[in-house]
Order: structure tokens, then C-alpha cells, then sequence
């Protein structure tokens, strides 16, 4: 709820958490199909799901390929066993033929190479394919590592809005880059339960998520395409980013006092930073408190390029948002978000009284 990288993708109108839903319903039934070893119903499950993934974007590639690598080797003891072979054709079937309801429709509709190669994965520039390997060296470097000093001074950012050049900037960086997709504090307390848990992890299992999770950063940084000098944890790394908040979650009630206080602190700097600034700047209600008197069009004018071109589809297409069709008191806005707030914080109190 206080996480910025997924309050933005959630209000933001596009495809990649309806993946994410169907790459983390695969997953489990690809971690239940191998736990329960024989057939069942959750390999066809597993395979359904990924089949939907792919169908909803994109981004799905790395995660099928990592999980069919994973599938191969973990089942490398039944390679001998025809039914292994006979098993993997199916779940390949299934998965296939959902995603081919979208090929189909589209080559008999846009030709074959505009289905297969108009992906942007693919479709790069010239000095892109000339420098693939330079280009993913960079991507990957600032899509792990956050170079705050690089980002101060940026075209993207560029405006004369104080606030609005502030909310493009974090907001960037909660987008794109990887750590700080779970939150200012939160990567920290992630590395931290990683390593604690791998220390009593089985050897398969730290093997299985090592492998996956490294690999699936690694090419879903390398299907980014272009070069992206913020990073590109929003292009293909929305499910790991999602897989490492529900890790967090769950490690909530094995912290210790002083981690639990600092992500909440954490937790408080992104909700100001990362969300609370981003819907004060697009129901211009910063602007109504700040600079009273000035005219809608100086308004708009004073924000980015980017910020503009979002503003004139939202017009042109005539969306409404809540707040436009039901205006509400300021006083009564945050009366609703301090009662939600101490909800969460009740009903986290009642879970470690629960636990203990």
C-alpha cells in the first residue's frame, strides 16, 4: 500500500501487473508441480498460466524461459522416462495454444513480421544491435545500482515546476531502478532476510531461486532493448519486483525492532516522496497551495514534456478520474487516509500478537 513502484503501476492504465498475476499464478503451480512429483493438476495449471502471461505482455519471456530451464533440470533425473518427454509436450501444448490465439489474430490481421518483430525487444536502432552487449552492460548496471548524483540534473526532469521536477525525479527512480523498487529502506531489509534465509534454505531450494531470480534479471535487463539511463525495472522486472514486497511481507513478523522502525520510516519516506507527491502534482493540488491565482494553462506549461503529453490524452480521450467526478473536502481526505493507516497498523499489531 505504501510501496510507490506499485501504487504507480496499479493507477497507471497498462499490462504488466495483469501479467505479473498470471506469471505469479505459474509459479506456484510450477513449485507445486514439482513438490508433488508425479502428474497432477498443477503442471496444465502452470502452463496455462504462463500461456496467459505471455498473452498479457511481453515482459513474460524471461520468467517462462527461466522456469522452463528450471524445469529441465530439475527433472534431469526423468530424462530417461518417456513420460517425462510426453508430459513436458503437453504442458508446451497448453501453454502454446493460449498464446497462440493472439498470434493467430495478429498475422492474419498485421502480417507475420509486423507480430513477430515490431516488439520493442527487437525493434531497436541501428547503434543499439551494433553496441547490444555495451548497451545491456549499462542497462543492467543502472537497473541495479541507483547513481542519485548522475540523475540531478536531466532532460527528463527538465521543467519549472520545483515540485513537479521533484515528483518526475522520484518517481523515476521508483520506476526503474530495481532496489528501490522496494522502497528506500525496503531493499535494505531485503538483502538482509535474503541472507538470513539462505542460510537455512535446502540446497535445491537456494539453488532453484538463485537461479531463477539471477537469470530473470539478467535477461529481462537484456530484453529492455534501448538504452535506458534510468534503468528498466519497469519494462520486464514488475514480477520479481512483486515476488521480493510478498518476500518482505511475509519476514515482517521474524524482524527485529530496530528493522521494523526503520522500514516503516522507510515506508513514510516513500508514501510522502513517492506517492503523496505524485497525486498532489496530478490533481494539481500543490499547485492550488502553492502558487494560488495561477491560470490552469501555466500550470500545465510548467510541467515536463512527458507530464504535457499524458495531460492531453487524458483530455483528448476524455478520461475522468475519481477525484474529477467526485470532488472531495481535503479535511475529509485525509481523515480516510489516517483512518486506513491506522487499520494497517492495527491489523499488523494483531498478526505479531498472533505469531508470538
Amino acid at each position: 500500500m505504501l510501496n510507490p513502484s506499485f501504487v504507480e503501476n496499479t493507477t497507471f492504465a497498462w499490462t504488466k501487473l495483469i501479467e505479473v498475476f498470471f506469471f505469479l499464478n505459474g509459479l506456484y503451480f510450477f513449485l507445486r508441480a514439482h513438490d508433488e512429483g508425479g502428474p497432477s493438476a498443477a503442471g496444465p495449471l502452470c502452463a496455462a498460466s504462463l500461456g496467459a502471461a505471455a498473452l498479457a505482455h511481453y515482459s513474460a519471456g524471461p520468467y517462462i524461459v527461466m522456469l522452463a530451464g528450471a524445469w529441465f533440470a530439475l527433472g534431469r533425473t526423468r530424462w530417461r522416462d518417456p513420460a517425462f518427454w510426453r508430459r513436458t509436450a503437453l504442458l508446451g501444448l497448453i501453454g502454446g495454444s493460449i498464446l497462440c490465439t493472439w498470434l493467430g489474430w495478429s498475422s492474419a490481421n498485421y502480417g507475420i513480421r509486423a507480430t513477430l518483430f515490431s516488439n520493442t525487444s527487437v525493434a531497436v536502432p541501428e547503434y543499439v544491435h551494433s553496441h547490444r552487449l555495451l548497451v545491456f552492460a549499462l542497462n543492467l548496471r543502472d537497473t541495479v545500482v541507483p547513481q542519485l548524483p548522475r540523475f540531478m540534473f536531466s532532460e527528463i526532469t527538465s521543467q519549472s515546476s520545483p515540485w513537479g521536477y521533484w515528483r518526475d525525479w522520484f518517481f523515476l527512480l521508483y520506476q526503474q531502478n530495481l532496489l528501490l523498487a522496494f522502497g528506500a529502506v525496503g531493499w535494505l531489509v531485503l538483502a538482509r532476510e535474503l541472507v538470513r534465509s539462505a542460510r537455512s534454505a535446502s540446497r535445491r531450494s537456494l539453488w532453484f531461486w538463485t537461479f531463477f531470480s539471477g537469470g530473470t534479471i539478467l535477461l529481462s535487463v537484456l530484453a529492455g532493448g534501448e538504452r535506458g539511463t534510468w534503468g528498466c525495472a519497469n519494462v520486464c522486472l514488475q514480477g520479481i519486483a512483486l515476488l521480493g514486497r510478498a518476500f518482505l511481507a511475509s519476514r515482517w513478523a521474524t524482524l527485529g525492532r530496530g528493522w521494523q522502525l526503520a522500514w516503516v520510516a522507510g515506508a513514510c519516506f516513500d508514501l510522502c516522496f513517492g506517492i503523496g507527491l505524485q497525486f498532489g502534482i496530478q490533481s494539481f493540488a500543490l499547485d492550488r497551495w502553492l502558487a494560488p491565482g495561477t491560470s490552469f494553462a501555466d500550470k500545465a506549461l510548467s510541467y515536463s514534456a512527458f507530464a504535457m503529453m499524458n495531460l492531453r490524452a487524458k483530455m483528448q480521450r476524455q478520461f475522468v478520474f475519481f477525484a474529477d467526478a467526485i470532488p472531495a473536502n481535503n479535511v475529509l481526505l485525509l481523515a480516510l487516509l489516517a483512518a486506513i493507516l491506522t487499520l494497517a497498523v492495527l491489523r499488523v499489531g494483531r498478526s505479531r500478537q498472533d505469531a508470538r
